[in-house]
């Protein structure tokens, strides 16, 4: 069992959320959200429909069924997005 202590710079004990304690993982997740979002933004013309998790998985070399679907929309024939 943990001792408890008080946060930093704290003179009471509360909860994470009086705090504003949460973990490292949490705080950074989704930081690159509005990056992805604002490149399928720039995208829309030539792919219209494309979204901030399409350009995550297109960035990672994978593909989603929605980008299939926006490459059989424009109908190419080499693949999603390629």
């Amino acid at each position: 069992m943990k001792t408890p202590s008080l946060p930093p710079n704290g003179q009471y004990f509360g909860c994470r959320h009086c705090y504003d304690l949460t973990y490292r993982s949490s705080q950074e997740s989704g930081q690159f959200k509005s990056f992805y979002e604002s490149l399928a933004a720039s995208m829309q013309y030539e792919y219209p429909g494309i979204n901030g998790r399409d350009v995550r998985y297109l960035l990672e070399g994978k593909h989603t069924k929605h980008m299939e679907e926006i490459s059989q929309g424009l109908g190419t024939t080499t693949g999603p997005l390629r």
